[in-house]
């Protein structure tokens, strides 16, 4: 029978998960959490039965049926804020500030799980990080971010990118290009409304013909009346 697959169990985030990945550096070997990204050292030499140090460390746990397959390998910095900014909105945020100026979050009451990324917007930042300088790479994640109704999820990963690299020109252009994108239905509306008084001008118009008309069809048929000949 082959073996179960396994989750672990996390110190950082103290959650189970199946290993997103692993990398070895020489007798070392390395584990990704598939939850937070958090990498833990589990081997740090040759092959041998766990220390009581490991099992402290990591603890192991068949992976119930039905779960899924472990999800692809997942650099930890590019979706983590990094210290002196809000947890949520990415703003800068001053050591003794207890709520952020920007947004409004109390700091204490911050969860992490309320900032969960889809996992298709999560794979696609991935891949774009080694594509970062095709600019086409980005408008095609804007555009399906746009299309999914995840542009703000976008927009907050331009700004934790610019919080690690404040020069970064091509993060810099895509959050403008999504405060644009945010913006386009409202620009269609005004782009409506602008044409209604040109609508309300001509119904106007339109209306005082009918009036005339009836006017002069009233005259016309008072003259007639008044010039008969009494019987």
């Amino acid at each position: 029978m082959s073996q179960a697959p396994v989750r672990v169990a996390c110190p950082d985030c103290e959650s189970l998960a199946a290993p997103a990945g692993f990398r070895v550096e020489g007798a070392r070997l390395f584990l990704t959490c598939g939850r937070c990204g958090a990498e833990q050292l589990v081997v740090t030499g040759p092959a041998e039965p766990p220390t009581r140090e490991t099992e402290a460390t990591l603890r192991v746990v068949p992976r119930a049926p039905g779960t899924g397959p472990a999800t692809e390998p997942m650099d930890a910095e590019p979706f983590t804020v990094p210290e002196g900014h809000c947890p949520k909105c990415v703003a800068p945020r001053p050591s003794e500030a207890l709520a952020c100026s920007a947004c409004g979050l109390v700091f204490t009451n911050f969860t992490p799980r309320e900032q969960v990324l889809p996992p298709l917007l999560a794979a696609a930042w991935q891949r774009l990080q080694t594509r970062w300088e095709q600019r086409a790479a980005h408008d095609a994640l804007l555009a399906q971010a746009h299309a999914d109704g995840q542009l703000a999820a976008a927009g907050r990963l331009y700004r934790i990118r610019l919080a690690h690299e404040s020069g970064d020109v091509e993060a810099r252009r895509a959050l403008d290009e999504v405060v644009r994108l945010a913006l386009l239905p409202s620009e269609r509306a005004e782009t409506h409304s602008d044409a209604l008084p040109g609508m309300a001008r001509t119904t106007k118009l339109v209306l005082a013909l009918l009036f005339l008309l009836l006017c002069l069809s009233g005259g016309a048929l008072l003259l007639s009346a008044a010039a008969r000949p009494l019987p």
